[in-house]
């Protein structure tokens, strides 16, 4: 008697274009959404470096940051503080100081920032009009002065 082997013909996958076009896609699609992001955050960095250089001092915490022109007690830490960006040693006063101080002009720098959650613009140069276009640009944002 002789025994028949019978193998079962392992099943291959099979690649179509279709199925190609398909990976494809969503990798772009997840790379998009990572480049995105990498991008809004280094502009915010940016922000960030900018608004210290004018005497902001910036406490992010994890559901967004706050923004103060105005020396703060310490112990401004609490739950869920992520970092502190110091604001930057001022150098000597030089005649024309518009370096040194924020102003309307430099509102723009807020854009950048993620998540503000208070901003205090105290000790600036920053008119009413320049508070009303930050409320604009984030109405659940407390902008005081």
């Amino acid at each position: 008697m002789s025994a028949t082997v019978v193998c079962k013909a392992s099943r291959r996958i099979r690649y179509s274009l279709g199925g190609l076009l398909a990976v494809l896609t969503l990798a772009a699609l997840g790379a998009a959404v990572v480049g995105y992001r990498h991008q809004r955050l280094a502009a915010q960095e940016h922000a960030f470096a900018e608004i210290s250089k004018r005497g902001g001092m910036i406490y992010v915490y994890e559901e967004g940051a706050y923004i103060n022109f105005n020396p703060l007690p310490n112990g401004f830490c609490g739950t869920g503080l992520i970092r502190i960006v110091d604001a930057a040693p001022q150098p000597t006063p030089f005649a024309d100081d518009s370096l040194l101080s924020f102003s309307d002009e430099d509102v723009r720098l807020i854009q950048s920032v993620l998540h503000p959650v208070s901003i205090n613009f105290s000790n600036t140069h920053v008119t009413q009009q320049g508070i009303d276009e930050v409320r604009k640009m984030f109405p659940r944002c407390d902008v005081s002065r």
